[in-house]
C-alpha cells in the first residue's frame, strides 16, 4: 500500500466509518494488523482510503486508483480464499461491503452471501471467538440487519449473543436494540395471530426503552433515535389496525439525532435512523432539518452514500406526497422506492 493510503486510513479514514472514540479504534486494532498478512484486505482498504481522498481532493487520479485497488482486492481474494485464514477473508469480505455501501462502488457481488459462507464454512458463528473475530461478526450482524431492511427481506444470517457493536461494551444496548430490528425484518410478509402478537411484543419492547441518566449522552440519543426509527419500520410490516403513529415516532427521531454533536463518533450510525425519520416526516420544516443534518454530516465525514441519500429520500419524498395528493393517503414503503427506481438498495450504513 502507498505509505499515504496507510495513513489517510490510520489517521483519518477508520475514525470516519467506527462508532468509537479516540486511539482505541477497533478498525484499527484489529483489521491493520492483519492488512500485512493479507494482499486482499490490504487492497480493500487502500481503495477505501484513495476513494476518501478522492473526494476531499476531488482528484480523478485517485478515483482511478481507488478502483484499480478494488479490483486488486476482488481478484486476490478469489485467489486465497479458499486457502486464507478465515478472518482474513471474512475482513475483505466486509471492507468491500463497506465499500460498496459508503462509497458508492456498486460492485454487483453480494459481500453478505459471502461472509455467510465464510462463517459457516467455519463451523457457524459459534466457533469465532477471538476479539478479532467477535469484532468481525459484529459488523458483520450489523450490515446484515441494515441490508434486511433495505432489501426487504429476512437477515442472511441468523445470530444470536451477538459480542458488543465493534467489539464496543458501551454499544451493548444498541446491539440488543439492532437485533429486535433483525426480528421486524423477519416478520416481512406475515400474517396470523402468532405474527399479530410478536408485533405487540415488540412494540411494547421498544417502547419500554428508556433515557439513562448516568449515560454516555451521544449513546443515549443515538438509542433513542435507533428506538423511534425501529417503531416507525415495525408498523411498515405489522399493523394494530389503528392509524400508524410514524410521523410521530419521526419527529422524535429527529429530535434525538440532533442532540448529538456533528462532530461525534456515533453519527458513523445514523444514517438509518435519519434516513427512516426522513422519508417519514411530511412537515417540510422537519424534512429541511433531515436534509441539513445530511449536509452537515457529509461536510464532517465526506462519505459519498450521505449524498446518495439525500437523492434517494427526495424520491421517497415524491412518491409519497404523490400518493397523498392522489387517494389522501399514503402507503410507500421507502425502500421499494429506491429498489424500483434506482435498482440497488437504499444506503443505510
Amino acid at each position: 500500500m502507498n505509505l499515504f493510503l496507510l495513513n489517510h486510513w490510520s489517521s483519518s479514514l477508520a475514525s470516519v466509518i467506527s462508532m468509537a472514540a479516540g486511539t482505541q479504534n477497533p478498525f484499527l486494532v484489529h483489521l491493520t494488523p492483519m492488512m500485512f498478512k493479507s494482499n486482499a484486505l490490504l487492497f480493500s482498504i487502500s481503495s477505501m482510503a484513495a476513494g476518501h481522498l478522492a473526494v476531499l481532493r476531488n482528484d480523478s487520479t485517485l478515483r482511478t486508483l481507488s478502483s484499480r485497488h478494488m479490483i486488486m482486492a476482488v481478484s486476490s481474494l478469489r485467489e486465497s480464499i479458499q486457502t486464507e485464514n478465515a478472518e482474513l477473508s471474512l475482513a475483505t469480505i466486509l471492507m468491500l461491503q463497506i465499500s460498496d455501501r459508503l462509497f458508492n462502488t456498486d460492485s454487483q457481488i453480494d459481500h453478505l452471501a459471502g461472509a455467510k459462507a465464510v462463517i459457516m464454512h467455519s463451523g457457524g458463528p459459534g466457533n469465532w471467538t477471538s476479539s478479532s473475530a467477535q469484532f468481525l461478526l459484529s459488523l458483520c450482524f450489523y450490515h446484515d440487519v441494515m441490508s434486511s431492511i433495505s432489501r426487504t427481506a429476512k437477515p442472511l444470517l441468523s445470530m444470536t449473543n451477538v459480542a458488543p457493536l465493534e467489539g464496543l461494551q458501551s454499544l451493548t444496548k444498541l446491539t440488543s436494540l439492532l437485533s429486535v430490528v433483525g426480528t421486524i425484518s423477519k416478520m416481512q410478509g406475515q400474517s396470523g395471530p402468532a405474527h399479530q402478537q410478536r408485533g405487540f411484543n415488540i412494540r411494547q419492547n421498544l417502547l419500554s426503552i428508556t433515557m439513562s441518566e448516568d449515560g454516555d449522552p451521544d449513546i443515549e440519543n443515538t438509542i433513542q433515535a435507533y428506538k423511534h426509527a425501529a417503531i416507525v419500520y415495525l408498523y411498515r410490516v405489522w399493523d394494530d389496525g389503528t392509524e400508524p403513529p410514524k410521523p410521530v415516532h419521526a419527529e422524535q427521531c429527529i429530535r434525538h439525532l440532533l442532540r448529538v454533536p456533528i462532530s461525534s463518533s456515533f453519527c458513523s450510525a445514523h444514517a438509518w435512523p435519519l434516513w427512516t425519520a426522513g422519508c417519514e416526516s411530511v412537515d417540510p420544516q422537519n424534512r429541511q432539518l433531515v436534509i441539513e443534518r445530511i449536509k452537515e454530516m457529509y461536510q464532517n465525514r465526506h462519505l459519498p452514500s450521505l449524498k446518495r441519500v439525500q437523492q434517494d429520500m427526495e424520491d421517497v419524498w415524491v412518491a409519497k406526497d404523490s400518493q397523498r395528493l392522489q387517494f389522501g393517503t399514503e402507503n410507500v414503503d421507502c425502500c421499494k422506492v429506491i429498489l424500483h427506481n434506482r435498482h440497488r438498495e437504499a444506503d443505510l450504513v
